[in-house]
């Protein structure tokens, strides 16, 4: 008997919860070709609509945030097609990125009804995209590409140097400034004549922030002042320059970039070939029927105020 009454509330809870659920408003924004979209990524794809400077002249936003969805569904369709997954390293990767991102910009994200969930979701689609193209492109993919020909690709666009830098506040006299580019000046001799890179900032302990390894700086590499790769690219190996900007002072020696190519291969195959798969997504999502849910889309654009 207590076994009927105690099937008879399970049996309750669950027709209740049914019930909640089925009058639960939807959570999903529009269809792309029969795909259901969720408010989550629709309004990810609005945030970058509506911040992105690619986006800027253009006024309709939930256009431009619909359009994205539909290419985010094709660019599923090409990794189901090709069978493309993240390794369990690019997952921590990803991982970790969610996590500091969440930590900065959540309240960002809930602005445009943007859960944690559907962040993951969006850094896992860019990571998954990267890794798409690498396999095409790589070698032995559908597409190779010549390995001369990513090498050239490296050599134009990476340069390895051991660095030390110091900062200059706005506070600071240009006689302070002076004093600070004459002692790097000095450490730059010292190098020159032979010391080594540590030896010679050690000279001024407490001046510089360094670390006594080569570090690969890119030319897409937006934390160093503008004008910084090209002059490094400039310098001959292991030769020594002083580079002093606005905002502060940098020591580099350059080093053999060459013992860092096979390590950054890939990186340099996705800066070459990741537009060509994007504008492949994007041609197939031209094909796709979008169909929104204006209750739900008026909803997330109301709540980022767009």
């Amino acid at each position: 008997m207590k076994t009927v009454k105690f099937t008879s509330i399970i049996l309750a809870l669950c027709i209740c919860f049914l019930s909640f659920c089925a009058c639960s408003p939807s959570h999903t924004a529009l269809t792309v070709n029969s795909a259901p979209v969720s408010k989550g990524v629709f309004g990810y794809f609005l945030s970058v609509a509506v911040n992105s400077d690619e986006y800027r002249e253009e006024e309709n936003k939930q256009e431009i945030a619909s359009r994205l969805c539909a290419e985010y569904v094709a660019g599923l369709s090409l990794l189901k097609k090709h069978s493309v997954t993240l390794s369990p390293e690019e997952k921590v990767v990803v991982s970790s990125k969610v996590k500091t991102s969440w930590q900065l910009y959540s309240d960002f994200y809930n602005k445009y009804s943007v859960s944690k969930q559907d962040l993951c979701l969006m850094l896992e689609y860019e990571a998954l995209t990267d890794a798409l193209t690498e396999k095409l492109y790589s070698k032995g993919g559908e597409r190779e590409v010549n390995e001369e020909e990513v090498k050239a690709f490296f050599n134009q666009n990476y340069a390895a140097a051991k660095i030390a830098y110091t900062a200059f506040n706005r506070t600071m006299q240009e006689s302070e400034v002076k004093d600070i580019t004459d002692k790097f000046t000095s450490m730059a001799s010292v190098i020159r004549a032979g010391g080594e890179f540590s030896s010679a900032i050690e000279q001024y302990p407490d001046l510089a922030e360094f670390e006594d390894t080569e570090h690969i700086i890119s030319a897409f590499d937006t934390s160093y002042p503008d004008g910084f790769f090209k002059n490094l690219a400039g310098i001959k190996t292991s030769d020594t320059q002083v580079m002093r900007f606005s905002r502060g002072i940098y020591l580099v020696q350059k080093a053999d970039s060459q013992q860092f190519f096979d390590i950054y291969k890939s990186k340099c195959i996705i800066k070459m070939k990741k537009e060509q798969v994007l504008s492949e997504i994007s041609a197939l999502a031209e094909t796709y029927k979008i169909e929104p849910d204006s209750s739900v889309i008026k909803n997330v654009m109301s709540s980022a105020g767009v």
